[in-house]
This record gives C-alpha cells, structure tokens and sequence, in this order.
C-alpha cells in the first residue's frame, strides 16, 4: 500500500487525538539508509584483530568515499520497520573492507543488506601520520522511511516459536496518522519533542491462532505512560500465525517502538571523522608503561602536573631520542623521560612493513590522595 505523505507542526500538539489510522507502505521516494559512525562501545567489546588497529590517539578513522545504498528488505518496508545495523568491519590498507560482521542486528533482513553492502564499499583506509593501516571500526547503516506521516516507529521485531515450528510473520501495521497518542500523554509528547529525543518502549506478547496480538507485557519504557500508548497502537496489528504441520499456534512476539518527530534522526561522522593524526597526543598503542617517580624537591612542593615526550618509535615498538616539550620543572621531565624509555608500544606496519614513526605522549604525575 503507497504510504501518504503527511506534514505536522509542533503547533498542532492540542489537536493529536481523534487522526485516523495509516498503513505503512512504501511511497515513491522509498525508503532509504544512511551511514554514519556510532557509539563505538559494542565494537570495544569485540577482540581486536590481530593485525588492526583501534581508531585512537593518532590512528585516524577510515572515511568512505564511495559506497553502493543497501536494498530496503521488501518485508521490512512493508511493515514500516526502520531502525539502525551496527557493523564492524576491518578497513584495509587499500580502502576495502574485511572481516564484515552485524554487531547490532535489526532484523527483518536489514542485517544482511547492511552487511552486503559496507563489504562493497571503499574508505580512505586509517592512517597514523601519513602511514595507511589496517582499522578496525564500527559504522552505522540506518534505514529510515522518509516523509513519514506518523510519530510511531517501529525499530525492532523479534518474532520467535519452538523448535519445529515455523515462525509467525508480520501480514499488517497500523500506524495512527500525526500523533497517535491520548491526551493523558500530551504533555510528556510536548517534552519528548522539545527534548528533541525519543521516547522507547519494548512491548512482548503472544501471537495467537488468528494471528492477533495479545497478552502484552511491558519490558521497557522510558516512562510507564508511553506502555499502554504503544499496546494501543500494537494491538491493531495482524500476523501471520506460527504452524506446526499447517497448524495455526500461538506463538512469542516482541518488538520495539519508539514515539518522536515523523522522521527518525540518523547518525552522522561527527566534524573531524578521518583526522586525529593532528592531535596533541599522537602515538601507537601502548603495550606496557612505567610508572614515572616523583622527585624529592616536587614531592616536597606538592607539585603535580602532565610532562610532554617527543619520541620516536622504531620498528620493534621501542622508544628512541626522547625529548621534554612541557614540564612543570622540579626534575618531573627528567623522570619522565627514564619512565618512557621503559614503555614499548606496537609497532606501526604500513604496507606489510614496520616502520619507525614519530611519537607525542604524556606522563602524568599526581600526588596520591591523603586517607
């Protein structure tokens, strides 16, 4: 069914209840996905790969610069799922990508398309100094519906059975046109708005023998009056029914809804993405450190501070000719210097090859804290 366009001004707040209904579809701008870089925590989790890099102190992050859009899954368009795949990828030498793996997974086939086509995309590879390497990073694949007439988005689907038994699916979603909400959650949807955020809510349920949903329980919520807003819009729903040997049985669903402006925001490369090789600490990943020691004359003095090393890094991760740029004096950057030239870091490879590279790091010294 072609989704209507449909335009809603903040203005209009008093006036959300009583629009009618609408059933998403896709209209003739379609559905679209974006990429942006996310939150990296969920890449942090995951094991380095051995010959990659984290984007971090002067490894800078991989810009794409050219890339193929990833198909909207019919299925999920037709039920008006949006939402965000978080994938990681290795970022080659070249600009390819390896190593391609769904990290957050949104479901309904985005997860596949997201995949399919960051590995046929190219980047400007990381690089630390002018030396292309290997990275390993995190990149956010966002599929949204534009022109979206409704203040409802579905963000998640998890529809599941038992074993031997076939799943059920999504047949419609009714999505209420402009607001969708009661007047008892007007004035927390005139915060929501003005937050510029959204408001989120996990609901599950049973999917029964006719395929209707019902049993509803709320799992989350960013506030307990958003719950039965969304089991309002949930319950017109209809699904096709799980089947055991042809057989209609119910069966587990659960999904995710969120409640904000008509179109879902989308991540963006924050100012700067690709840089970081002009930062004031530069330098590769630290495999061991000592710890500097304080001097008589700043210890007596209470003196605390942050000493500046230049180095060189050579091809085997050790520290070479380092020099004080800044101290706080007191004998500190010559004690900085004795604890540096104990650090070893890995070694930069470019090209297959380790390479000596320059080097900026900082040694902190601060007294310990009176008990």
């Amino acid at each position: 069914m072609p989704k209507t366009v449909g335009f809603f001004s903040l203005a209009c707040l008093a006036a959300f209840p009583g629009l009618a209904p609408l059933a998403r579809g896709v209209d003739n701008t379609g559905p679209t996905a974006f990429l942006g870089l996310p939150d990296m925590s969920d890449l942090y989790r995951l094991a380095l790969p051995a010959d990659a890099y984290w984007v971090a102190d002067g490894i800078s992050a991989p810009v794409v610069i050219s890339r193929t859009e990833p198909e909207y899954p019919p299925d999920a368009a037709s039920a008006g799922l949006e939402g965000t795949v978080i994938v990681a990828a290795v970022i080659e030498e070249d600009g390819s990508a390896s190593n391609v793996r769904v990290i957050r997974a949104a479901g309904l086939g985005f997860d596949q398309k997201a995949a399919g086509a960051v590995a046929k995309w190219r980047f400007t590879p990381g690089d630390y100094m002018g030396h292309p390497v290997k990275t390993f990073t995190a990149l956010a694949v966002d599929f949204r519906i534009p022109h979206d007439p409704s203040r409802w988005h579905l963000l998640g689907v998890r529809l599941k059975s038992d074993e031997g038994v076939s799943p059920p699916s999504i047949r419609s979603t009714v999505f209420p046109h402009g607001a969708g909400i009661t007047n008892d959650s007007l004035d927390a949807g005139q915060l929501v708005v003005a937050a510029g955020r959204l408001a989120t809510v996990t609901l599950s349920f049973q999917v029964d023998k006719t395929g209707a949903p019902v049993g509803f329980e709320v799992e989350r919520a960013s506030d307990p009056l958003w719950g039965p807003e969304a089991v309002a819009v949930v319950r017109a729903w209809r699904f096709q029914p799980a089947l055991l040997n042809v057989r209609a049985v119910s069966a587990a669903g659960e999904v995710d809804l969120a409640w904000g402006p008509r179109e879902l925001p989308r991540h963006e490369p924050p100012p700067g993405a690709g840089g970081g090789s002009g930062a004031a600490l530069v330098h590769p990943p630290i495999v061991s450190q000592v710890a500097p020691v304080y001097t008589d004359e700043a210890l007596s003095r209470k003196i605390e501070g942050r000493v500046l090393v230049s180095l060189t890094i050579d091809e085997q991760g050790v520290p070479r000719n380092p020099r004080v740029e800044l101290s706080p004096g007191y004998g500190l950057g010559e004690k900085a210097i004795e604890a540096v030239s104990q650090w070893r870091f890995r070694p930069i490879v470019s090209a297959g090859t380790a390479i000596a590279v320059p080097a900026k790091v900082a040694v902190e010294f601060r007294l310990k804290p009176k008990d």
